[in-house]
């Protein structure tokens, strides 16, 4: 597994040469702050050897319960990606934006829920770790 530690620090750093309400520090600050809860996350899963398994099973499928950092991708996705519109899909001819139809059939871009199996079973498991966790703390 790689090392993350050069690279924190250099957010570290990168956070350090800004005042706090700069968009730079805050941006820092988030990328740390995710990177400690990944962390959390990942050491309470592989707490529970039963959970664990469950991160080399499929829809997950790693080889190696420890190659998993903690991530869990986000609540809903933005097929259009960063920039696109919705006039720049209605304009686009068949390549570079990704769009889906909406309930009307008109090709749309923006945020739509993220239904991958894998992200509901990586949710599913560290829910369950967070639950275990819970009901042993007094």
């Amino acid at each position: 597994m790689t090392d993350l530690q050069p690279l924190s620090a250099g957010f570290i750093e990168l956070a350090q040469a800004f005042p706090p309400e700069h968009r730079l520090h805050q941006i820092a600050i988030g990328v740390l702050d995710a990177s400690d809860d990944c962390a959390e996350r990942r050491a309470r899963v592989l707490k529970h050897p039963d959970l664990a398994k469950r991160l080399t099973e499929q829809p997950v499928g790693y080889s190696d319960p420890a190659h998993w950092n903690g991530w869990v991708p986000p609540r809903v996705t933005d097929p259009g990606g960063p920039g696109d519109s919705l006039l720049m899909a209605r304009l686009d001819r068949g390549g570079g934006f990704s769009y889906r139809f909406n309930q009307l059939g008109y090709r749309t871009v923006g945020e739509q829920a993220n239904d991958s199996p894998r992200r509901a079973a990586l949710v599913e498991i560290a829910t369950e770790a967070l639950r275990r966790e819970q009901e042993t703390t007094p």
